[in-house]
């Protein structure tokens, strides 16, 4: 076969045939890993919607499937949410003990949620394995989704977008997605921690926004932001350093996500009705 393929290529024809399939798969290649690790133009948070905010008396039910995700995706939305005198509930679905952590990592996220103004009775335990939820039974964690999402019947519900790439990010996205045909009148908003590339840059930068990866601009879908104050931005900067199992993890990859949800805005992903 080999040499069928040298002699194949001996002919100037099938030399410049080869190289062209070779320019295009490159070509190919790269548009999907640009696609996919490309976010909008910082000046793109003007054409952004901005999110639909609760007002007094409404029910705000955020999930989060880690202790941190609940702040890395909507602690601005949390605080203003409170400031308008709604009620905000929390559903944390894991243990956090992916990596032995859980007693300090539940410390931590009971300092945060107090920091941000949740009161502890309005936050509900799962306590299902961190870094498990893919072999669960998937049909298991819906009842015990949906369960309490019933129970406290919200206007507004907050979850992780089934198209983050975490795997259990994923599969309660899936979750809430699936579930919100019994709540037709809720307005839902999903928010995006894991994807190549997101977000950008990395790291520390407080003067610039989260815009969405481009991979993830659909029809059906629209971003929407909202545009933090500057004492909201400050004390999310500071609820995000109070998880110090993550910001001291060894690994400066996950500092680096850590800090690069400490910018001028959140993002979140709703359907287009």
């Amino acid at each position: 076969m080999v040499k069928k393929i040298h002699t194949f290529l001996k002919t100037k024809k099938a030399k410049i045939l080869f190289w062209v399939c070779l320019s295009l798969s490159l070509l190919t290649g790269a548009f999907f890993v640009v696609r996919e690790t490309q976010v909008l133009p910082q000046s793109a948070i003007n054409i952004l919607q901005d999110v639909q905010l609760p007002q007094k008396g409404d029910k705000v039910l955020v999930i989060s499937h880690h202790q941190d995700d609940e702040t890395l995706g909507a602690a601005g939305y949390i605080q203003r949410a409170i400031e308008n005198e709604a009620d905000v509930f929390l559903i944390l679905v894991t243990n956090g003990n992916h990596r032995k952590l859980e007693v300090k990592r539940t410390g931590e996220f009971e300092n945060v949620t107090q920091f941000l103004g949740i009161p502890k009775n309005n936050i509900t335990y799962l306590n299902l394995p961190d870094y498990g939820l893919s072999k669960m039974n998937v049909a298991t964690i819906k009842k015990e989704i949906v369960t309490r999402m019933l129970a406290i019947d919200p206007q507004f519900i907050i979850y992780p977008t089934s198209k983050d790439s975490h795997p259990d990010h994923h599969v309660i996205g899936m979750i809430v997605e699936t579930s919100l045909d019994i709540f037709p009148n809720v307005k839902s908003y999903a928010y995006l921690v894991h994807h190549s590339g997101f977000p950008q840059p990395e790291g520390l930068h407080k003067n610039d926004y989260i815009l969405p990866p481009l991979s993830m601009l659909s029809l059906d879908t629209t971003w929407e932001a909202l545009r933090l104050t500057k004492t909201e931005q400050e004390d999310k900067c500071k609820a995000i350093l109070m998880y110090k199992t993550q910001i001291s993890n060894p690994l400066p990859v996950l500092k680096n996500l850590m800090l690069a949800f400490c910018r001028q805005n959140e993002i979140f992903l709703t359907p287009k009705y």
